[in-house]
């Protein structure tokens, strides 16, 4: 079973957080991820078995529109596009993901942190059906089973 970790911050790590994601862009979020980790108490929580990763409304969230994408299919079809960059948003607190296609999606600091392993060269998934939730995959997990329709 997967489990989720929480992360219980006080104000000035997360404000230390927005800072360095509003000043600087960055190839990887990973740096960020293990800064909070290492400051945070970690607390392991199963995830519910039918939510997976979907974060309530509000936290965790897409902040623009997400755009057409290309479908992809596995047992599920999918939206997806391959990230090439990212950077820090307009706003502090969001990170904005430059996809293939020359297309941008912006997310939220909380989005990053439930994605730990995003970088360039993954993608970024829309699933619609059922869940309605968005995700990172590393490329080759997301290679080896989606293809593109």
């Amino acid at each position: 079973m997967e489990q989720e970790i929480v992360l219980k911050l006080n104000v000035g790590q997360v404000n230390a957080i927005l800072t360095a994601l509003s000043e600087q862009p960055y190839k990887s979020a990973a740096p960020i991820i293990h800064s909070i980790q290492a400051q945070a108490q970690p607390q392991l929580n199963p995830a519910p078995a039918d939510e997976g990763t979907k974060a309530p409304a509000g936290v965790g969230a897409v902040v623009s529109e997400i755009p057409e994408l290309p479908l992809y299919q596995c047992h599920k079809q999918v939206r997806a596009a391959k990230i090439i960059s990212t950077g820090s948003g307009r706003v502090p607190g969001e990170v904005e993901l430059f996809l293939d296609g020359e297309v941008m999606v912006t997310v939220d600091v909380a989005w990053v942190a439930r994605n730990p392993q995003l970088e360039s060269g993954g993608y970024f998934v829309h699933y619609q059906e059922g869940d309605d939730y968005t995700t990172y995959s590393p490329a080759g997990p997301f290679e080896s089973g989606y293809t593109k329709l």
